[in-house]
């Protein structure tokens, strides 16, 4: 990895695995969802970890795509 032109090896693995972490990470949160239903206030933080994790995901994967 610490070759030449090894960040352009960086930000396309970058781009390619930031929206599945993101898909993820929506899915653990969306579980947390549904096991909290039952607790009003829970629900907030685990709808908070469900949607940074797709933000988070889009926006690595636009830096990944434009720096390269």
């Amino acid at each position: 990895l610490l070759s030449q032109g090894s960040w352009r090896f960086r930000f396309t693995l970058t781009r390619d695995l930031s929206i599945p972490v993101g898909i993820i990470g929506s899915l653990i949160g969306m579980q947390q969802i549904i096991v909290l239903l039952d607790d009003g206030d829970a629900v907030g933080g685990a709808n908070a970890v469900m949607l940074i994790t797709i933000f988070y995901g889009g926006m690595l994967s636009a830096v990944g795509y434009f720096l390269l």
